[in-house]
């Protein structure tokens, strides 16, 4: 993973102390990169900053029914640097990743993961989510 990464799809499934102790060592062991992780209800959101100042934040999100980490959602003003982390993602071969629209891509069927982009006024971010599709969900998906 990159520089300014943490290693997106690695944080899916994980609960809240589990990634937290995991974030807790990133921080810890990566102080160029000036980290900053908080808690609030539910979520983590670690905020990185590189030499030349660009950020990126990671929010993680936990599923309440299972305590899980089911949504990691990468933000950054930096084009590059989001484009970077979301190349890095996409190219990751054995979830045999397709891109279905402008906005999303898809996973392989059982790994039931979904990446939806947006671009908020100077704000870039893509969502990694944990789904629960159907087959024919999936199979309606690909048709687009």
């Amino acid at each position: 993973a990159g520089p300014l990464a943490a290693t997106a799809q690695s944080k899916l499934g994980k609960t809240l102390p589990e990634l937290k102790k995991e974030l807790d060592a990133f921080v810890s062991n990566n102080k160029s990169l000036k980290p900053l992780l908080t808690q609030s209800a539910g979520e983590l959101k670690l905020v990185n900053t590189d030499a030349k100042g660009q950020v990126v934040q990671f929010i993680y999100s936990f599923d309440d029914s299972t305590g899980t980490c089911n949504q990691e959602k990468t933000i950054s003003s930096c084009e590059p640097c989001y484009k970077k982390l979301l190349d890095e993602l996409v190219s990751r071969k054995e979830f045999e990743w397709k891109r279905i629209n402008e906005s999303q891509y898809v996973s392989r069927f059982e790994d039931y993961l979904l990446i939806e982009m947006q671009e908020t006024g100077k704000d870039f971010s893509f969502t990694l989510l944990k789904t629960a599709w159907t087959r024919a969900l999936y199979d309606l998906m690909l048709q687009n």
